[in-house]
């Protein structure tokens, strides 16, 4: 979904745009995937209803290895691209679809 075309400088005011945009107002999901390189990308998942959340952080600096360890449940260093996500996506999907267990 398309939370606003409008260019929005800061983490927080793109949560505001989230939280006001109708689209996240009546959704409802079972299963989310959060993708997040800051702490305050958490948050965006306070605009959706859901049963089960999954959190990845991509951190670029050691310095923040830690804490981004204890917020984030998957934790990507550097600048790893999308394969490992996409690795973890197909592990579950095959996990729900009966061809393999984690």
């Amino acid at each position: 979904a398309v939370v606003s075309t409008q260019s929005t400088g800061t983490a927080s005011s793109k949560l505001e745009v989230a939280r006001e945009d109708e689209y996240f107002k009546r959704v409802i999901r079972d299963n989310v995937l959060l993708l997040g390189d800051m702490l305050s990308d958490l948050k965006m998942a306070s605009c959706v209803k859901y049963t089960e959340l999954l959190t990845v952080g991509f951190c670029n600096h050691d310095k923040d290895k830690d804490h981004y360890s204890e917020n984030f449940d998957m934790l990507l260093m550097g600048n790893p691209g999308f394969d490992r996500v996409n690795e973890l996506l197909r592990q579950i999907l095959d996990v729900e679809n009966g061809k393999t267990e984690l």
